[in-house]
């Protein structure tokens, strides 16, 4: 019952805000899509096939923006709060960071990447048992959200290597660092335009705002590294009592490697590595199966969870709610 009044709270604090930037946009978005069983090309507005058929039907059957805001809050935080019940005892925990982090930069903007994501946490069982399908059906219904999901296929595909040798966390983690060294900005924008040429990232390299570093030493970056530190140390402790361990593991040492080889191009290491990192919320609770004193993890956790918290609160800036209009 708590976790059913937590998830309505936070799908209601997601649905119901408006004035951000991204909000705007979803706005136009809106707008642009035309109500079902009239056509449209799908090239022709920005977003993936998904997403746009939820605008479609919510304008048919009159539910409007509203609606389309809601639906996809309630089913992103019904979906993570659901897989967290599912795989730690301790999901207030996971709860605690997931608002304290993505909840705020996914669910209340990138609502897209939000849906897609927590729609992907239940692809990844499936990449231990090795059953490519329905990995990838998962994957595609997220991709129907945000395409940027589909780069989870590189752990279904690395994971049986991983299996056969530890030693491969060691050469992510350094090879994502002497990438992050070696592609500069200037070299990002050429294999991005000359070789790639992927428009829903080139479009970003003309915004400063986007295109920018992240640094090799970010905040983000050396918590995901102390996380493994840890998660290493205590690796048998936890092990056996965290289902599926490995692939959350090695999902979060790919994170550590994205985010470090393309750091110098903010929005693409970011946005990406978020697929792989999720895995966080079953990971830091993990913690708490080890012989490290509790208390002292929950003041590590609240302190982290406060810092990460203050660091988004400018968010709530530029935003009011429905109920104040």
């Amino acid at each position: 019952m708590i976790l059913i009044f937590i998830g309505c709270i936070l799908a209601l604090i997601a649905g119901l805000r408006y004035g951000d930037r991204d909000y705007l946009n979803y706005l136009d978005i809106y707008s642009s899509v035309p109500n079902l069983f009239q056509g449209f090309k799908t090239e022709d507005i920005h977003g993936e096939p998904g997403y746009l058929l939820l605008n479609s039907m919510c304008k048919t059957i009159g539910l409007g923006s509203l609606g389309v805001f809601l639906i996809m809050s309630c089913s992103s935080v019904a979906l993570s709060l659901n897989f967290f019940r599912k795989h730690t005892p301790f999901f207030l925990v996971a709860t605690l960071i997931y608002f304290s982090h993505v909840f705020m930069l996914r669910d209340m903007m990138q609502i897209r990447a939000g849906l897609a994501a927590s729609i992907s946490l239940y692809a990844l069982p499936y990449i231990e048992k090795r059953k490519f399908l329905p990995f990838f059906l998962i994957l595609i219904a997220g991709a129907s959200m945000h395409a940027g999901v589909l780069i989870l296929t590189i752990a279904y595909f690395i994971y049986p290597v991983y299996r056969k040798s530890s030693r491969l966390i060691g050469y992510l983690v350094v090879s994502g660092f002497i990438l992050g060294i070696i592609l500069k900005a200037s070299l990002i924008e050429m294999l991005m335009t000359a070789v790639f040429n992927i428009p829903a990232v080139t479009v970003y390299l003309a915004d400063p705002e986007y295109f920018t570093s992240l640094g090799l030493f970010n905040v983000v970056l050396l918590k995901n590294l102390l996380l493994l530190i840890l998660l290493l140390y205590y690796k048998k402790e936890i092990a056996m009592s965290v289902a599926y361990f490995d692939v959350f593991l090695l999902c979060l040492v790919l994170s550590i490697f994205w985010l470090s080889a393309f750091n110098n191009f903010s929005i693409f290491a970011g946005r990406l590595a978020t697929y792989f990192s999720n895995v966080e919320h079953i990971l830091l609770p993990a913690l708490f199966f080890t012989r490290i004193n509790r208390y002292i993890l929950w003041i590590v956790v609240v302190l982290y969870c406060l810092m990460m918290f203050a660091s988004k609160f400018s968010i709530f800036e530029d935003l009011s709610y429905i109920f104040f209009l």
